[in-house]
């Protein structure tokens, strides 16, 4: 049977020169890992989005390398799980503008990334991960309505539970 990095190659090949992105919900990006390097192998995504990376600050970056992407994280300290991570195709132009605290706050995790497309389009893209039983995303929203103000194209992606 074909694999599931096949089938996701397959189902992207008619759309050759679009932004390709997609999100995973990891429930530990670093106990995954393996899984996620050979489903994303083929590298036919610009922008992998991970919403429970699970991963702290004194795991290495090095450690969920995925080969043809930079990563970049905001994890969660202060309490095990939640976190968010993107994963950027090499040589595409990244600035990160705005992550919430990494200490637990019984609110929303995100980050907000300038990403850079063709020529001078940018993109702004947030990456979102709202823990059950939080009950507002209002962090999230006013983040959101702050910087995008400058931004003519915007993709949030996430788990919103």
């Amino acid at each position: 049977p074909p694999s599931t990095s096949d089938i996701i190659s397959r189902s992207l090949s008619p759309y050759p020169r679009q932004l390709k992105a997609a999100h995973i919900n990891a429930q530990s990006l670093r106990g995954h890992v393996d899984v996620i390097r050979e489903i994303f192998r083929p590298q036919n995504f610009d922008l992998i989005c991970i919403s429970e990376s699970w991963l702290k600050p004194s795991v290495q970056s090095s450690e969920v390398a995925l080969p043809g992407y930079i990563l970049q994280r905001n994890d969660r300290t202060g309490k095990n799980g939640g976190g968010v991570a993107v994963y950027i195709r090499e040589g595409m132009r990244c600035k990160p503008l705005l992550f919430s605290p990494s200490g637990y706050s019984a609110g929303p995790e995100f980050m907000f990334i300038e990403i850079g497309l063709s020529g001078s389009d940018v993109l702004l893209l947030g990456v979102c991960y709202r823990p059950p039983r939080v009950g507002h995303l209002a962090d999230f929203e006013n983040a959101l309505l702050h910087l995008m103000h400058g931004y003519s194209r915007v993709l949030i992606i996430g788990d919103f539970n």
